[in-house]
């Protein structure tokens, strides 16, 4: 579905959003997270997947912190800033989880 460029953490440089199921990747991501997303997304008139496909992006270029977790994952973690015009409308971390095959597990806002 989509390839991110990633610049922390493991060797691979980047990392594939797949369709997935309920427990992994889009499908996952669609039915778990999307409204996370689309309370960020909406002052911003923004649609939650475009919206979510930038931040995701945003994280593993400019990652500030990667913990390993069980079961050969990997959570990536950063700052991100929005603006709309001049103004900061919101400040999160955005958080991708991805598996040893390369794969996002999940993706989410976090206040």
């Amino acid at each position: 579905m989509r390839t991110f460029e990633k610049t922390g953490g493991g060797s691979a440089k980047t990392v594939h959003l797949r369709c997935g199921t309920r427990k992994y990747g889009y499908y996952h991501i669609l039915h778990d997270h999307r409204h996370d997303w689309q309370a960020y997304a909406s002052p911003l008139s923004l649609d939650w997947r475009t919206f979510s496909d930038w931040a995701m992006e945003q994280v593993l270029i400019s990652t500030e912190r990667v913990s390993r977790e069980p079961h050969n994952r990997y959570r990536f973690s950063a700052p991100v800033m929005l603006y709309k015009g001049k103004q900061l409308r919101k400040r999160f971390r955005g958080v991708v989880v991805i598996e040893s095959s390369k794969g996002v597990i999940t993706s989410y806002p976090q206040g």
